[in-house]
């Protein structure tokens, strides 16, 4: 039987990754913990869409997720826990069918990999219904079992932490780049409003200020004429 855990601590750029990729996501994805000590995340990779994480009909890791254990291995970081993100429409308040699949998962390939005592970890992150064009996230985190929450860290550990930037493939690349598509978009527009803005102030100016400013000139001219005029 796994081990309890008592937190799960992350890098910070892996955890910025994490939210920053539920906050655009439109499906639920799913992907793998990895770090070289247990307790402690310092990569997350994602393998797909709901379920593409395990095989269904024997509930072990998918080919594609085996691979990426596999890679991760070689490079001395083990396999830590799971986490799904998921998108805007899921409204489940207990694991879904895939999220369960996927923590058996975990624990058939924990067991395998590291012993019956090792302990891994599992997360949810949920973004809520917008609200004004803004949103919430809220994360949740368990050990081996799920009805235990555990606390969430995000602390620095070593300089063997792998670099900031985390590969972005697959349907994740096709989503960044349709946002950046989006983002362009909304710069150009903002360049018209900008730059009509400053036409209607250059007009109002002419218009309203300039006469105003004018008249103060003659005001003072008319005014050091007096002045002069007195001490002649």
């Amino acid at each position: 039987m796994a081990s309890d855990v008592a937190e799960i601590s992350l890098e910070p750029h892996t955890w910025a990754f994490m939210l920053s990729t539920a906050a655009v996501v439109s499906e639920d994805l799913e992907g793998l913990f990895f770090g070289p000590a247990p307790g402690h995340v310092c990569s997350f990779r994602l393998v797909g869409g709901s379920g593409s994480s395990t095989d269904k009909a024997t509930a072990v890791l998918s080919e594609r997720a085996q691979e990426l254990v596999a890679e991760q291995m070689r490079h001395e970081f083990r396999l830590l826990g799971w986490c799904n993100l998921r998108g805007p429409s899921s409204t489940a308040s207990t694991l879904t069918p895939e999220e369960a699949r996927l923590h058996q998962a975990l624990k058939t390939a924990s067991d395998a990999l590291s012993g019956p005592d090792a302990a891994f970890a599992g997360c949810i992150i949920q973004r809520g219904p917008k609200e004004k064009d803004i949103f919430q996230q809220v994360a949740v985190a368990f050990g081996p079992c799920v009805k235990k929450k555990i606390p969430i860290t995000v602390r620095r550990f070593s300089a063997r932490a792998p670099p900031a930037a985390e590969p972005v493939t697959g349907q994740l690349q096709e989503v960044m780049a349709a946002c950046a598509a989006d983002l362009r978009e909304d710069l150009a527009d903002l360049d018209k409003i900008v730059e009509r803005v400053l036409v209607e102030a250059e007009e109002k100016f002419e218009k309203e200020v300039l006469p105003q400013v004018k008249r103060l000139r003659t005001a003072q001219r008319n005014a050091e004429s007096v002045q002069s005029t007195q001490r002649a």
